[in-house]
């Protein structure tokens, strides 16, 4: 006879908890202690709950009962005869006994891989093998990730199945059109395989074992069941229990007037709560905007709780992993700890993050993955012991290397050296994760167990907290605080278990896999797993949603109360369809939606303070509704909530935090530039960066700053400019510098590109620059033409790349004063008839001089470069000593159109060239005095917007300038 579960209403008003405790007490009662009383328990009473089999929603639940427990048996002065506590999700393997060793969930995935793949072979002679019913394109038979992707999508079909008691004949049974019916056929012929698979290998699939208990009958419990909070028990564990032959009491966190909202096993009936309106203060309910504001509104409301005596435990919720960090920032910055009891995913601690990057470098063996990996603490000592981060930025930023395994271009080899060689050493490093035929992936855990272990045994840093290793926890080295560098040892004891539970794989199942897919695989079962710390009493917790009806505290701050977090809606599968879900089961978003109203409703009548915050935007950005759980109230009252909604938020003065500073505007001050070190010599170029912003000449010029950045996989402005530069230098040398025929000079200036791009960028260049190189010969072939042209007109080539400096004569005298110029002026043409001079500069854009040097300002014409007339100035030192003024100086201008390819002379009157000689007398004046002040003018292209606070990190503090005066005030 199916079994009946004996229902207790418990008091809402009082924390679930205490409630709980007190009805075991009452149903349990304590006796006197007898001969099974638990050894060293000693003499007196005790506290029989040993023959109890406690089911609660969560694993913090078990954790947070069991301290109940032990405190009230400490208060009665008792022996507590603990009982056995387990989650809703662990109940089912305590109602049957499988005849077998059950498959790891990985295990499953390979049977089902195996299966699939066996079809595959199958259908070139039994169609109805064909999988094509399942997926439209079957992947090929290598690699095998893709086909474990879709034997892991089965498994937790199959898993989601078994949950409701429902078996893949059934679904076909529902199915509706030829496509899901083809579907669920095949999935029907191939199960039996799949079982006969993993039977053959000696183990069982856990709810296959469990969907046969149920219809046999054979479900067994050999203890008293009792269900507490199960609101949610999914149907595969109510028609265990309802077979098990045992008692079963099911506590129900609501007055017994509403037992109609109930089942007999203490589940939410979704139509009762469909309408269900209970009162709430609008109050509670707090309007902010994204999840740093959100986060901010959770820090004042517990600032504005904890004032009132009555608060003296205080508990955060987040329906949503994403605000975690944000509102353990805010609380940071209001000097308040938190403990976030849900923990960190392997992927967000450092073994975690080490583990992707190395598997991410064996994979694709790029230097941008080189590149992540070494700045992860734990390999960049490895390869900071060779060459420095900014040596390896400057690398790849000159020269774009793309795989690790090309051999180094011919200009890097000098230069960067150290760099090859410390990614030698780092290629040693994981070498065991790489450098193997393939093996199954059981051998894989086993080499990655063993790499992670000969990683770690080193010795700590000096700098590190105070805390000496013991031989049982392995020491993790670069760790900045404590709690980091235990979160790591967390994480290194949870992935060796895991690698070494790998390593026993069962050897009927086990995949042969390459290196990268073995690594794949392994990345992503660590990624299954969470670490958590050790409670930190004196922490404000911060939980999960379904965690929340458990916790005791007098009051709660609950964030993110927006759709979709809560009701979390039941998510569709690819073979699952929420329409074929309907109908095969109602546990659907109703079912949700009446847990979580339910948990609402108790988490409001059980505590005297509670506040729900909703935001408008998730952490990514895109918008989000109100929870549905607003509307469980009276029609106006809802409207009224949602009219809240739709006004900026009405939270109270922004709360001073830590972070606030006395500063009456959020600019920083700009960095001052210490002592002013003397300028004795400037280069042509560097007279436009004054005239620019003498702040920024003085950050480039003389402290030598300039922008790194490994980020871009193009060549820079700057350097596409200089490999055309670069090879008109090696033509204007070359024997066919004056040549009159086109071909002639266009072959030859192509070849000393081939040869320049080839010693620069390697034969393995990324496709980027690769195209950069071919529109650079575009560019050479309109230069061909031009000068072919120009030749014809009599122009011959004198001099390229002519160097001046101060020994050479390359001075200004101002104020009797010399002042050193430098420069290299790209090409000095002399035409052969009437011995004129002509000094060009290269210039990879079509601007004409005129257009560059000289510019607009309050109606005025003014100078905006000086290089041309610093050339006219430089003469001397190049040895020309006619008439400056019959001296040509221009542009030979380099476009990507054929027709802005040719050369430009500048018409500048000669008054204009007495005021630029002026200017520049009056900048090297400026610069001898020492006047470095930043511009408040706009400057394009900016290297330096962090250092003057002109980049987006001004704008953000613009915005909110007024916020923070006032938080100031």
């Amino acid at each position: 006879m199916p079994v009946k579960a004996n229902r207790k209403f418990l008091d809402w008003s009082k924390p679930l908890l205490h409630s709980v405790v007190d009805t075991l007490a009452a149903d349990f009662p304590v006796r006197e202690a007898g001969s099974d009383a638990p050894e060293g328990s000693g003499a007196g009473k005790c506290w029989p709950l040993s023959s109890l089999l406690v089911v609660v929603p969560t694993a913090r639940g078990k954790v947070l009962l069991g301290d109940r427990l032990k405190h009230v048996a400490k208060q009665r002065k008792v022996a507590l005869h603990w009982p056995k506590m387990v989650t809703t999700g662990e109940l089912p393997e305590y109602l049957y006994r499988g005849d077998g060793e059950a498959a790891l969930p990985i295990e499953q995935t390979f049977a089902w891989a195996r299966v699939l793949q066996e079809a595959r072979i199958r259908s070139e002679q039994d169609p109805d093998d064909r999988l094509d019913a399942l997926m439209p394109t079957p992947p090929p038979a290598e690699p095998l990730t893709q086909w474990l992707e879709i034997a892991a999508m089965i498994r937790r079909t199959h898993e989601a199945l078994a949950a409701q008691a429902i078996r893949f004949d059934e679904c076909l049974d529902h199915c509706v059109g030829p496509r899901e019916t083809q579907s669920w056929r095949l999935l029907n012929r191939l199960y039996p395989r799949y079982v006969r698979t993993l039977a053959d290998a000696g183990l069982i699939d856990p709810h296959h074992e469990r969907l046969r208990a149920m219809e046999s009958g054979n479900a067994v419990c050999d203890r008293t069941v009792v269900l507490v909070g199960t609101t949610d028990l999914n149907q595969g564990s109510l028609r265990l229990l309802a077979d098990c032959d045992c008692e079963v009491y099911a506590y129900i966190a609501a007055p017994e007037k509403q037992s109609d909202h109930f089942d007999e096993f203490g589940r939410v009936a979704p139509e009762r709560w469909k309408s269900f309106a209970f009162e709430l203060d609008d109050a509670c309910w707090i309007n902010a905007d994204d999840v740093h504001d959100q986060a901010a509104a959770v820090a004042e409301s517990y600032v504005a709780l904890k004032s009132d005596s009555s608060a003296e435990r205080l508990t955060l919720g987040v329906t949503d992993e994403s605000h975690v960090v944000p509102i353990e920032n805010q609380m940071r910055s209001i000097d308040a700890t938190t403990y976030r009891h849900l923990g960190w995913n392997l992927a967000q601690t450092a073994i975690g993050r080490l583990l992707r990057q190395v598997a991410a470098l064996v994979a694709t063996p790029t230097w941008d993955n080189l590149a992540t990996l070494v700045r992860h603490a734990d390999a960049f000592h490895r390869f900071g012991r060779g060459a420095s981060l900014a040596h390896l930025d400057s690398y790849l930023s000159e020269h774009f290397p793309v795989r690790i395994d090309d051999p180094p271009v011919e200009e890097a080899l000098p230069k960067f050296a150290d760099v090859i060689k410390a990614k030698d050493a780092i290629v040693d490093w994981i070498k065991p994760l790489s450098g193997r035929s393939p093996q199954t992936l059981s051998v894989w855990c086993g080499i990655a167990a063993d790499w992670l272990r000969q990683t770690y045994e080193v010795e700590p840093l000096e700098d590190l907290p105070d805390v000496e290793p013991t031989d049982s926890v392995p020491v993790i080295p670069f760790r900045s605080s404590l709690a980091e560098r235990k979160r790591s040892e967390l994480a290194l004891a949870k992935t060796l278990d895991l690698l070494d539970r790998l390593a026993n794989l069962n050897d009927r199942l086990d995949l042969v896999v390459d290196a990268a897919e073995g690594l794949e695989l392994i990345v992503q079962r660590i990624f299954e797993l969470r670490v958590v710390q050790d409670n930190d009493p004196s922490a404000v917790p911060v939980l999960g949603w379904l965690d929340l009806p458990m916790d005791d505290a007098p009051s709660m701050i609950v964030t993110a109360m927006n759709h979709p977090f809560v009701p979390e809606p039941v998510s569709a599968d690819p073979l699952l369809p929420l329409a074929l879900r309907s109908r095969l089961t109602t546990e659907g978003n109703d079912r949700r939606y009446a847990r979580d109203v339910h948990a609402l409703v108790l988490l409001s009548h059980c505590r005297p303070e509670i506040r729900l915050v909703v935001g408008k935007k998730s952490a990514d950005g895109s918008p989000t509704p109100p929870t549905r759980l607003m509307a469980a109230a009276e029609p106006d009252r809802v409207a009224a909530r949602l009219r809240n909604l739709l006004v900026p938020a009405n939270r109270k003065e922004r709360i001073a935090s830590r972070w606030d500073g006395g500063a009456s505007k959020t600019r920083l001050p700009i960095p001052d530039l210490g002592e002013i070190q003397p300028v004795n010599v400037i280069s042509v170029t560097a007279f436009k960066e004054y005239l620019t912003c003498p702040y920024r000449f003085y950050l480039r010029r003389v402290l030598k700053l300039s922008p790194l950045d490994d980020r871009s996989d193009e060549m820079a402005a700057n350097q596409f400019g200089n490999l055309i530069h670069d090879t008109l230098e090696a033509f204007g040398k070359s024997d066919v510098a004056n040549s009159d025929d086109r071909k002639v000079i266009q072959d030859a200036l192509l070849d000393h590109l081939s040869d320049l791009a080839k010693k620069r960028y390697g034969d393995h260049c990324n496709a980027a620059v690769r195209m950069q190189i071919m529109q650079a010969q575009m560019r050479l072939r309109h230069v061909a033409k031009a000068q072919a042209e120009r030749r014809a007109d009599g122009w011959k080539i004198e001099h390229v790349e002519k160097p001046v400096d101060e020994k050479s004569g390359g001075q200004i005298i101002v104020d009797r004063q010399p002042m050193g110029v430098r420069g290299r002026f790209d090409r000095i043409d002399r035409h052969e008839s009437s011995g004129a001079w002509a000094v060009l500069d290269y210039k990879t854009h079509g601007d004409k001089p005129n257009e560059r040097h000289l510019k607009q300002k309050n109606g005025q014409t003014v100078w905006a470069d000086l290089q041309l007339p610093l050339y006219r100035l430089m003469l001397p030192a190049l040895g020309i000593h006619d008439d400056p003024k019959t001296v040509q100086l221009g542009y030979f201008n380099i476009s990507d159109k054929e027709t802005e390819t040719t050369i430009n002379i500048a018409d500048f009157s000669e008054e204009l060239m007495q005021q630029a000689i002026q200017k520049i007398h009056e900048i090297v004046r400026a610069i001898r005095l020492g006047h470095f002040e930043p511009t408040d003018d706009p400057v394009p292209f900016d290297d330096y917007p962090m250092i003057l606070q002109t980049g987006v990190a001004s704008q953000m503090l613009g915005r909110e300038q007024s916020e923070v005066e006032e938080a100031v005030q």
